[in-house]
């Protein structure tokens, strides 16, 4: 509308001064021959009429409206073209001259000084010329006129949110930053108020020893809303990260090279039933306290981790490769194991799950527990200790149920199996959970059992861990950190002390 009231002005007050003094402008004529003519054709699917005169000049006001793309445009080119005609008789020339115009200023839009130069570059007639000049410049002194204002679409409300680590009391700060005028904001559905640059500061407690959900919903002032969810931790005081909740094998006193050899198995990502948490951890960081603390040699290790622990390497490891390392009657056998227990039908023998166990068929894919004491008794060791990382209840250590029908096995049949001269400390009762850790990232008897080799356990401080030793410091440390887990776990030791 700007623009219409421009060009209105201009020709209205541009009339009169041709009405006062009109030259030959025949050579417009040509001009507009020239600069509409092609926009006509390129733009409108009729051809222009041959003979200039009313129709020809009407079929151009039509194109203009086509070209315009605005139908207000074209009929105030067509009312100003009618008084241009009535009022002076200078009719098919002063009319398209008006057209030729028109279309002139419309293409360069509000640019005063392009419109001059359009019009100089159009128009042969030096008078014609003169007077389009003037009216420009007299078009520069008319007070612009507002174009109404187009209304933006209102950007997509988005949430920021930052949360502090919380205090020993349990406050946490939740910052809040949105990016727009913000008639409300609820956290966990508690009202906090508009503000117009969209920021909070807000003070919350979490709970403790659990995860505390806030919810966060803001809406601006054009209706638009926005949702986020924020998690905040709070340990206890006892799940608090320290020093004894790190291994330090490093720090372990290296013994002596003995004449000695160690099976160590970790599964922790079975092909077939789910995973034992941390099971790998266990069995990697065991292997270098039986280096340090128990004086074993690499080159008499044998370690076995996941798909490597299926049935065929753990059956091989113990009655094939053991045997050859054994001296009868000298050598001190190892055996460590973190992963699946079941045991079997009648709750009478346990089994150790290899890799690619299936629990439908365990007398097949699994491995018997007498099975395996059958073949260390077989190598003829001067000892054997086991350590035993899994559980017979027939549950995962994160607690899911790994075989429903699993009957519980009955400790007397856990003694009778092994022989005199053979120690097993085991995770847990027949009835209970082996539980791991997340802060500890182990099985947390293997955590506390490798805490203890590095000296923790030695009660008497001599230098020297017992079986017996080792046996009260597990008690005590692995049933604690199970009741922070809201769970019960008593380790238990089978043979000498």
């Amino acid at each position: 509308m700007k623009k219409v009231f421009y060009i209105f002005v201009f020709f209205i007050s541009f009339y009169g001064d041709l009405h006062a003094q009109i030259p030959s402008i025949t050579d417009s004529v040509d001009a507009l021959s020239v600069v509409i003519e092609p926009e006509f054709h390129k733009n409108c699917s009729n051809p222009l009429p041959e003979d200039f005169g009313a129709e020809r000049d009407n079929a151009l006001v039509q194109c203009a409206v086509v070209i315009f793309k605005n139908r207000s445009v074209g009929e105030n080119i067509r009312k100003i073209c009618l008084t241009w005609n009535e009022d002076i008789s200078i009719n098919t020339d002063g009319y398209c001259l008006n057209s030729l115009l028109m279309m002139a200023l419309d293409k360069v839009g509000k640019n005063l000084t392009a419109m001059k130069q359009e019009s100089n570059r159009i128009v042969g007639n030096d008078f014609i010329k003169d007077v389009i000049n003037k009216k420009i410049d007299e078009i520069q002194e008319i007070p612009s006129i507002a174009s109404p204002k187009v209304e933006k679409p209102s950007p997509k409300l988005r949430l920021q949110v930052e949360t502090s680590t919380p205090d020993t009391n349990g406050a946490v700060v939740l910052t809040i930053h949105t990016n727009a005028d913000t008639s409300s904001l609820k956290v966990n559905g508690e009202e906090q108020g508009g503000r117009p640059d969209g920021t909070y500061v807000i003070k919350k407690v979490a709970r403790v020893g659990q995860d505390t959900d806030y919810v966060i919903t803001a809406i601006d002032t054009n209706g638009n809303i926005d949702s986020t969810t924020i998690t905040v931790a709070r340990q206890s005081v006892s799940q608090s990260p320290n020093q004894s909740s790190v291994l330090k094998p490093e720090g372990i006193k290296r013994s002596s090279t003995r004449d000695a050899v160690a099976i160590i198995i970790g599964i922790e990502n079975y092909k077939r039933v789910p995973k034992a948490e941390f099971a790998n951890s266990d069995a990697k960081d065991f292997y270098e306290y039986a280096i340090r603390a128990f004086g074993i040699k690499p080159e008499n290790i044998k370690l076995l981790l996941d798909e490597d622990a299926d049935d065929v390497n753990i059956v091989k490891a113990f009655e094939n490769w053991l045997p050859l390392q054994v001296n009868k009657g000298k050598s001190d056998v190892y055996v460590f194991y973190s992963g699946h227990g079941l045991p079997s039908s009648d709750g009478q023998s346990l089994y150790f799950l290899p890799y690619g166990v299936d629990k439908d068929l365990l007398s097949r894919t699994a491995i018997g527990q007498k099975e395996v004491v059958a073949a260390l008794i077989a190598s003829k060791p001067k000892s054997v200790t086991m350590f035993i990382d899994s559980c017979y209840s027939g549950q995962t250590r994160g607690g899911d149920t790994l075989l429903a029908s699993a009957k519980p096995l009955t400790l007397k049949a856990i003694a009778n199996v092994y022989p005199s001269n053979f120690t097993v400390i085991t995770a847990s009762s027949n009835d209970q959970i082996s539980s791991s850790s997340p802060e500890l990232k182990h099985g947390i008897f293997s955590f506390y059992l490798m805490k203890g080799m590095e000296g923790d356990a030695d009660g008497n401080k001599d230098g020297k861990i017992t079986a017996g030793e080792m046996q009260v410091y597990l008690s005590d440390k692995v049933s604690r950190q199970a009741m922070s887990m809201n769970r019960k776990q008593d380790t238990q030791l089978t043979g000498s002390l």
